[in-house]
């Protein structure tokens, strides 16, 4: 039986202007951290743990972060999901 590898902690973003984007609104978590562009959104995500990145909250949220970032979708539609995700763990209160 093979091993599993570990997934590096966070994988580097493929580069891209759009990465630096700013996110529709600037999104603050209830312990301070803050996001402001599209690329802090993706590196939270790939930060999350393997099982936790699974959810479908976070694949959708992937999902449109990368159509934003990479082929010009919908920057309010990627934030839109990435604050319902971290609402859904507990993390952020939309003020």
């Amino acid at each position: 039986m093979a091993k599993r590898r570990k997934p590096p902690a966070t994988p580097p973003i493929p580069p891209s202007q759009r990465w630096t984007a700013p996110l529709a609104r600037p999104i603050r978590l209830k312990d301070g951290t803050q996001f402001h562009s599209i690329g802090d959104a993706a590196r939270f995500v790939l930060a999350l743990p393997h099982e936790q990145q699974g959810r479908n909250s976070w694949t959708r949220a992937s999902e449109l972060l990368m159509e934003a970032a990479e082929r010009g979708g919908s920057i309010e539609a990627a934030t839109e999901q990435f604050e319902l995700a971290l609402f859904l763990e507990a993390r952020y209160v939309r003020q």
